[in-house]
């Protein structure tokens, strides 16, 4: 197992850095392809939160889950999120463990299926710093509010 800490040093996206970081880990071989192959332990430092970017929830609840239904891997990445990270001064941790796969190639992934309707959909909200609780207990209840006044059914 290799280990590789990847750290913007500011609230930079580590979810841009997994999404640089996954093919490469996925695929690890030793320096002359030659060696066995072996998995990739990544230590993530950054914004876990940030704007213009793919927040950490989406790279646990959508990305994953669907690319371990499309692509039939990675389905032995875990991801554990210890600490967020926020702007402006980052500080989240986030661990990645990454398998090697087998193949050597990804299979392609077909998303013509719309899948099922929604029965249930989560709010989260998160404060951090000096943000007190209750503005994001108030941004939450606003959500599930337009949610349920809303035909989101289309």
């Amino acid at each position: 197992q290799r280990n590789i800490v990847g750290d913007t040093k500011t609230a930079g996206s580590v979810c841009l850095l997994l999404q640089a970081g996954l093919p490469c880990a996925l695929f690890a071989r030793t320096a002359d392809n030659n060696g066995p192959a072996f998995s990739i332990s990544l230590e993530l430092r950054g914004g876990t939160n940030a704007a213009m970017a793919p927040q950490i929830e989406y790279l646990t609840e959508i990305f994953l889950p669907v690319a371990r239904a499309g692509f039939g891997q990675p389905s032995g990445v875990a991801v554990d999120v210890e600490r967020r990270g926020y702007f402006p001064k980052g500080g989240g941790l986030v661990k990645v463990t990454v398998p090697h796969m087998q193949s050597k190639k990804l299979k392609p992934i077909s998303l013509l299926d719309r899948g099922q309707v929604l029965e249930e959909i989560k709010v989260r909200a998160f404060h951090a710093g000096s943000c007190p609780r209750w503005v994001a207990e108030s941004m939450a209840e606003a959500a599930v509010k337009e949610f349920n006044t809303t035909d989101i059914g289309g």
